[in-house]
């Protein structure tokens, strides 16, 4: 089972479990707050210095580029193939809501390809 870490945006922040049935779930025993891939997502971009600031805005995003991406070398790990063992993207839902998470290669190419 993996996890997706929410870390800023209009959803709970903290670890929300991906169950298998294409839903991202926050409370227990996949009762709570949760998101269905298909039906609620609208969007998913890697984040990258420009995404961020829009994201985040201008004053904090040097510090939230520090904290999650570290190196641009992350996004070029997720195109090349995968290299990468943590993927910070930003998620757009249907609702207007967004937010900002990381989680594993391949659980975020499983989001993205859910919503293709």
């Amino acid at each position: 089972m993996s996890t997706v870490k929410v870390l800023a945006g209009d959803i709970h922040t903290g670890d929300w479990v991906v169950r298998g049935d294409f839903r991202m779930t926050r409370g227990a025993f996949g009762i709570g707050d949760e998101i269905h891939f298909k039906k609620d997502i609208q969007n998913v971009e890697v984040l990258t210095e420009e995404n961020k600031k829009k994201f985040v805005g201008t004053a904090i995003a040097g510090a939230a580029g520090a904290l999650l991406l570290g190196p641009l070398g992350l996004v070029a790990g997720v195109l090349a193939g995968g290299k990468s063992k943590q993927v910070s993207f930003i998620c757009f839902l249907k609702n207007g809501k967004k937010f900002m998470a990381t989680t594993d290669n391949k659980t975020y190419l499983a989001i993205q390809a859910a919503i293709f």
